[in-house]
Protein backbone atom coordinates (compact mmCIF):
# COMPACT_ATOMS: atom_id res chain seq x y z
CA UNK A 1 0.00 0.00 0.00
CA UNK A 2 2.70 2.57 1.00
CA UNK A 3 5.72 0.71 -0.53
CA UNK A 4 7.11 0.85 2.92
CA UNK A 5 7.99 -2.03 5.38
CA UNK A 6 5.27 -1.46 8.57
CA UNK A 7 6.20 -2.73 11.95
CA UNK A 8 3.63 -2.28 14.91
CA UNK A 9 4.12 -1.94 18.76
CA UNK A 10 0.78 -4.00 19.52
CA UNK A 11 0.70 -3.83 23.30
CA UNK A 12 -2.48 -5.77 23.42
CA UNK A 13 -0.35 -8.98 22.73
CA UNK A 14 2.54 -8.83 25.53
CA UNK A 15 2.37 -11.40 27.20
CA UNK A 16 0.57 -9.48 30.65
CA UNK A 17 -1.67 -7.31 28.14
CA UNK A 18 0.20 -4.82 28.41
CA UNK A 19 3.91 -2.75 27.85
CA UNK A 20 4.42 -2.94 31.85
CA UNK A 21 5.95 -6.69 30.82
CA UNK A 22 8.94 -5.50 29.25
CA UNK A 23 10.26 -3.02 32.05
CA UNK A 24 9.81 -5.57 34.54
CA UNK A 25 11.37 -8.43 32.37
CA UNK A 26 14.37 -6.10 31.85
CA UNK A 27 14.07 -5.09 35.40
CA UNK A 28 13.81 -8.17 36.73
CA UNK A 29 16.56 -10.58 34.95
CA UNK A 30 18.80 -7.93 35.12
CA UNK A 31 19.44 -8.71 38.60
CA UNK A 32 22.11 -11.36 39.40
CA UNK A 33 21.41 -14.55 41.01
CA UNK A 34 22.02 -13.34 44.58
CA UNK A 35 20.03 -10.04 44.27
CA UNK A 36 16.92 -12.26 42.74
CA UNK A 37 17.52 -15.11 45.32
CA UNK A 38 15.48 -12.70 47.77
CA UNK A 39 12.82 -11.83 45.87
CA UNK A 40 11.33 -8.70 44.04
CA UNK A 41 8.33 -6.27 45.15
CA UNK A 42 7.05 -3.32 43.70
CA UNK A 43 4.03 -1.38 44.45
CA UNK A 44 0.78 -0.98 41.51
CA UNK A 45 -2.66 -1.07 41.47
CA UNK A 46 -2.43 -2.94 37.48
CA UNK A 47 -0.86 -3.71 35.20
CA UNK A 48 2.70 -3.25 36.50
CA UNK A 49 1.78 -5.80 39.41
CA UNK A 50 0.60 -8.32 36.64
CA UNK A 51 3.96 -7.99 35.07
CA UNK A 52 6.19 -8.35 38.01
CA UNK A 53 4.67 -11.31 39.03
CA UNK A 54 4.44 -13.14 36.13
CA UNK A 55 8.41 -12.36 35.26
CA UNK A 56 8.93 -13.12 38.89
CA UNK A 57 7.74 -16.45 38.68
CA UNK A 58 9.58 -17.18 34.90
CA UNK A 59 12.47 -15.94 37.13
CA UNK A 60 11.12 -18.42 39.51
CA UNK A 61 11.61 -16.22 42.20
CA UNK A 62 9.16 -14.56 44.87
CA UNK A 63 7.60 -11.49 43.86
CA UNK A 64 5.62 -8.91 46.86
CA UNK A 65 3.62 -7.00 45.21
CA UNK A 66 1.89 -3.89 47.18
CA UNK A 67 -1.58 -3.00 46.17
CA UNK A 68 -3.61 -0.52 47.08
CA UNK A 69 -7.17 -1.61 48.92
CA UNK A 70 -8.73 -0.11 45.71
CA UNK A 71 -7.40 -1.46 43.00
CA UNK A 72 -9.40 -3.11 40.67
CA UNK A 73 -10.43 -6.97 41.74
CA UNK A 74 -9.38 -7.78 37.80
CA UNK A 75 -6.00 -6.60 38.47
CA UNK A 76 -5.95 -8.64 41.85
CA UNK A 77 -6.62 -11.63 40.35
CA UNK A 78 -3.98 -11.24 37.64
CA UNK A 79 -1.54 -11.04 40.34
CA UNK A 80 -2.98 -13.91 42.02
CA UNK A 81 -3.16 -16.00 38.93
CA UNK A 82 0.70 -14.88 38.17
CA UNK A 83 1.46 -16.36 41.89
CA UNK A 84 2.39 -12.88 43.22
CA UNK A 85 2.20 -12.42 47.01
CA UNK A 86 -0.43 -9.55 47.84
CA UNK A 87 0.45 -6.78 50.71
CA UNK A 88 -2.15 -4.17 51.13
CA UNK A 89 -1.57 -0.77 51.42
CA UNK A 90 -3.85 2.64 51.69
CA UNK A 91 -4.18 4.44 48.52
CA UNK A 92 -1.74 6.92 48.79
CA UNK A 93 1.39 6.74 47.12
CA UNK A 94 2.94 7.34 50.64
CA UNK A 95 1.26 4.61 52.00
CA UNK A 96 2.45 2.15 49.12
CA UNK A 97 6.41 2.94 49.38
CA UNK A 98 6.23 3.26 52.83
CA UNK A 99 4.50 -0.80 52.59
CA UNK A 100 7.21 -1.49 50.37
CA UNK A 101 10.06 -0.19 52.22
CA UNK A 102 8.81 -2.55 55.27
CA UNK A 103 8.36 -5.76 53.06
CA UNK A 104 12.00 -4.87 51.72
CA UNK A 105 13.49 -4.26 55.20
CA UNK A 106 11.63 -8.09 56.31
CA UNK A 107 12.73 -10.06 53.11
CA UNK A 108 15.81 -8.71 51.56
CA UNK A 109 13.83 -8.17 47.89
CA UNK A 110 15.11 -5.92 45.32
CA UNK A 111 12.17 -2.96 44.67
CA UNK A 112 11.00 -2.99 41.27
CA UNK A 113 10.18 0.51 40.66
CA UNK A 114 6.65 0.75 38.59
CA UNK A 115 7.93 3.77 36.76
CA UNK A 116 11.46 5.48 38.30
CA UNK A 117 14.07 2.47 37.08
CA UNK A 118 16.41 2.82 34.84
CA UNK A 119 16.13 -0.84 33.48
CA UNK A 120 12.37 -0.26 33.69
CA UNK A 121 12.80 3.43 31.60
CA UNK A 122 15.30 1.74 28.93
CA UNK A 123 12.55 -1.09 28.29
CA UNK A 124 9.45 1.28 27.47
CA UNK A 125 11.00 2.28 24.01
CA UNK A 126 12.16 -0.46 22.06
CA UNK A 127 11.41 0.84 18.44
CA UNK A 128 12.56 4.33 18.10
CA UNK A 129 16.22 3.85 19.18
CA UNK A 130 16.66 6.58 21.81
CA UNK A 131 17.25 3.91 24.61
CA UNK A 132 20.42 2.94 25.51
CA UNK A 133 20.96 -0.31 26.33
CA UNK A 134 23.29 -2.18 28.99
CA UNK A 135 26.31 -3.43 27.24
CA UNK A 136 25.09 -7.14 28.07
CA UNK A 137 21.01 -6.79 28.67
CA UNK A 138 19.79 -9.10 30.29
CA UNK A 139 17.23 -10.84 28.23
CA UNK A 140 13.98 -12.42 27.78
CA UNK A 141 12.37 -14.18 24.81
CA UNK A 142 8.72 -14.97 24.30
CA UNK A 143 5.95 -16.14 22.04
CA UNK A 144 2.76 -14.53 21.57
CA UNK A 145 0.49 -17.06 20.45
CA UNK A 146 -2.85 -16.81 18.30
CA UNK A 147 -5.57 -15.89 20.54
CA UNK A 148 -8.15 -17.77 17.62
CA UNK A 149 -6.50 -20.94 18.42
CA UNK A 150 -6.08 -22.42 22.38
CA UNK A 151 -4.09 -24.96 20.17
CA UNK A 152 -1.90 -23.07 17.83
CA UNK A 153 1.72 -22.92 18.46
CA UNK A 154 2.33 -20.62 15.99
CA UNK A 155 3.84 -17.33 16.97
CA UNK A 156 1.64 -14.28 16.39
CA UNK A 157 4.77 -12.21 17.72
CA UNK A 158 8.04 -12.42 18.60
CA UNK A 159 9.51 -10.60 21.19
CA UNK A 160 12.92 -10.43 22.38
CA UNK A 161 12.99 -7.87 25.59
CA UNK A 162 16.23 -6.56 26.13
Amino acid sequence: MVGKQLFFKCECFQKAGAFKIRGASNSIFALDDEQASKGVVTHSSGNNAAAVALVAKLRGIPAHIVIPRNAPACKVENVKRYGGRIIWSDVSIESRESVCKKVQEETGAVLIHPFNDKYTIRALDITSGAARWPAEPAAFEFATRRQSSAASTEPVVRVRLI
